[in-house]
């Protein structure tokens, strides 16, 4: 990132700006399976989605920017004020702090854990669940509770 030119680096941050909108706004509910470390953009694409199983023996979620001297969008800190404890999301952005599967849930990056055996069948299980709900609805539900933070992912 850091040797990117202006231009390069613009369009880059405006298309991921473009995911994170359309993962936000996905018209269903949507569940990361975090198979190893979920750094930087990897971190705010797993906050883009509704649920998060981490694998609990190997790897962090770290907002990490602050380590590589990356700033970060206020839109794109918009992402952490809505999914994260205000105390949490500053601890993150301030510190790069690496957090553990136990930490994560702790923190909120994380809903719950899984072994490396078990962590796509429970993501699985859960995305089926959720299937099992009226899917007309969750447009309507998931404008309502991110369609603010949605217009500012632009």
């Amino acid at each position: 990132m850091n040797k990117l030119d202006k231009p390069d680096l613009e369009k880059f941050a405006k298309r991921m700006l473009e995911i994170h909108r359309r993962m936000v706004m996905l018209p269903f509910p949507t569940v990361a399976a975090i198979n190893g470390h979920a750094f930087a953009g990897g971190a705010f694409l797993a906050l883009s989605l509704d649920y998060r199983l981490m694998r609990e023996d190997r790897g962090w979620i770290c907002i990490s920017e602050v380590d590589a001297g990356v700033p970060i969008p206020a839109s794109m800190m918009d992402i952490l004020h809505a999914k994260l404890l205000p105390a949490i999301a500053r601890d993150a952005v301030l510190t790069g702090k690496r957090y553990t599967a136990d930490e994560a849930m702790l923190a909120g990056f994380v809903d719950s854990k899984a072994t490396s055996e078990t962590l796509m069948s429970k993501a699985g299980e859960l995305a089926t669940a959720l299937a099992t709900k009226e899917p007309a609805i969750f447009k309507t539900i998931k404008q309502t509770f991110y369609g603010g933070l949605a217009t500012r992912l632009v």
